[in-house]
């Protein structure tokens, strides 16, 4: 936890900043900045199996890709032929996060080459632990 206070007067004007890191307290601009608040990222691990990928390898990756960015989201990660691991960057607002991450999931559900699909916690894309 970092904090600094300072108080500045002159001529009759009081200003005062306080800076607590990860409360209230910041300045919206700062907020914004650090990704702070209502400015959060969400993101979420994805892992999961594939099979029969070996012919339509590309046309799997690239309607994934196209699932991922209809839903306004970010995708980084690789595959193989056996399988995919990705972090999925969901955008700003835990509900809209959850909501996104429901229509991905519900896509790679659908996906007749996608098995055994296991999803983390959502977690703070720039300060969480994204180890799931």
């Amino acid at each position: 936890m970092l904090s600094r206070s300072r108080k500045f007067n002159s001529t009759n004007t009081v200003w005062q900043c306080q800076w607590v890191f990860g409360a209230s307290l910041v300045r919206k601009r700062l907020r914004k900045k650090k990704f702070l608040g209502e400015f959060r990222v969400y993101g979420v691990n994805i892992r999961c199996d594939l099979v029969d990928i070996d012919i339509t390898h590309d046309i799997w990756l690239d309607s994934f890709i196209d699932c991922i960015e209809a839903n306004g989201c970010i995708v980084g990660g690789g595959c193989s032929n056996e399988d995919f691991e990705g972090f999925v960057e969901l955008g700003m607002g835990a509900e809209r996060a959850k909501h996104r991450l429901d229509a991905i999931n519900h896509w790679l559900e659908q996906s007749a080459n996608v098995r055994n699909v296991r999803i983390g916690s959502l977690v703070d894309a720039c300060y969480g632990d994204i180890d799931d």
